[in-house]
């Protein structure tokens, strides 16, 4: 599943800009497999082996769609 996510940077002026950048997310059983897409390849920047829970505590994820929600959250 390609999503992408947007946060604000600084250029080397100093001008504030909004980057976004694409990812591919596949979910391998229970394992986040979290890829950037740069330049057209897939780099992969994480695996996620279970869902985090608040409490501190792992289950395996819903869906892709609840695995993509949480990256976004990911600073």
């Amino acid at each position: 599943m390609q999503f992408t996510k947007t946060h604000e940077d600084f250029d080397d002026s100093d001008n504030s800009i909004t980057v976004t950048r694409t990812f591919d997310a596949v979910l391998n059983g229970s394992i986040l497999e979290i890829s950037e897409i740069i330049d057209g390849s897939s780099v992969l920047g994480m695996i996620q082996p279970w869902k985090p829970n608040p409490d501190g505590s792992r289950s395996n994820w819903v869906d892709i769609n609840e695995a993509v929600e949480w990256y976004k959250l990911q600073a």
